[in-house]
């Protein structure tokens, strides 16, 4: 079948991505990374964490939030919620968003 980029492209799913970035005011992310964990697995949502320190929580199959340094930007923590809804890609920033705030 003789497939266009442009049909080909039509047929793939649609996801929406958001980023965010923060400031940290502590160096490094040990901490960051353990209140990501503590909170994602009480929901029971799987959490991975990478070899270099980043974090991306999959609440279902259809959606991921991923925590990461940024590699340009000191100090800076950056934030991405990729899912198959806009609501739930908002929906899934703001919870990181109030939890990275919270004390």
């Amino acid at each position: 079948q003789n497939l266009t980029l442009e049909r080909a492209i039509k047929q793939l799913p649609i996801y929406y991505n958001l980023r965010e970035k923060i400031s940290l005011k502590t160096k490094g992310m040990e901490k960051i990374v353990q209140k990501i964990k503590k909170y994602y697995s009480s929901k029971k949502y799987k959490v991975v964490v990478s070899r270099q320190g980043s974090v991306k929580i999959y609440p279902d199959d259809n959606s991921f939030i991923w925590f990461r340094d940024s590699r340009t930007e000191s100090g800076v923590l950056r934030i991405i919620s990729d899912a198959k809804t806009q609501e739930r890609a908002e929906f899934l920033m703001e919870e990181a968003s109030r939890l990275l705030n919270s004390k």
